[in-house]
């Protein structure tokens, strides 16, 4: 084959490729993300868990930005690492003879997720939720797993904290490619996944768009 037509051959390959990217891929993507990242509870309830949340943290002597552990302690949950029969990405089960509530995870969930389902089970025991109880794959949960959701991600990420953050770095005036930075320097600091930082970082401005 002459080279001159192989590169042309190549070099369509390539631009084809590009443009059913552009075209169908991209797009797909993003609406992907925006049906991830919108926000599955009101303002009414955010503000109901926000409070239930510091009422949990008076009564056990604790304050935002407790460690997820030290909540954990105080829950009296216990962390039991993987297993094989759940369906589910994590499961805290009804507490046993020792008076402890154990948190499984499914082995096939990467390491660095499970923080966050952690911080999910330990958010249907502050919202007194029913056990057994687990945090579904997939979206569109349960209304229960919803506000579970939020409560894990209001312990892992302080409402103040992150509220500190947004105003320190203009957020609301930044440009989009500098708040992809941010959202990932914040994500790093919380160890949590850029979805859930993006979420949390959305519940914030609602919750305080009367002062930003």
């Amino acid at each position: 084959m002459d080279y001159k037509f192989y590169l042309m051959i190549v070099g369509f390959t390539i631009l084809f490729s590009l443009i059913v990217a552009k075209i169908v891929v991209i797009p797909t993507l993003k609406k992907e993300y925006i049906r991830k990242a919108t926000q599955d509870i009101s303002e009414e309830e955010m503000r109901k868990l926000e409070d239930n949340l510091l009422a949990f943290f008076k009564e056990k002597n604790l304050s935002p930005g407790s460690s997820i552990w030290e909540v954990a302690d105080a829950l009296k949950v216990i962390d039991i690492g993987s297993v094989d029969n759940i369906a589910s990405r994590a499961r805290i089960y009804e507490r046993d003879v020792n008076g402890d509530f154990k948190v499984a995870h499914d082995k096939k969930v990467p390491n660095h997720e499970r923080l966050f389902d952690f911080a999910h089970e330990l958010g249907h025991r502050i919202n007194k939720d029913p056990l057994p109880a687990d945090r579904p794959h997939g979206v569109n949960k349960p209304k229960m797993d919803q506000l579970a959701d939020y409560t894990g991600a209001a312990l892992l990420m302080p409402q103040d904290q992150i509220f500190s953050f947004l105003i320190e770095n203009n957020y609301n005036s930044s440009s989009p490619r500098k708040r992809v930075a941010l959202i990932r320097k914040l994500s790093k600091k919380y160890n949590v996944s850029e979805m859930v930082t993006v979420r949390r970082v959305n519940e914030v401005r609602i919750l305080k768009k009367n002062e930003l």
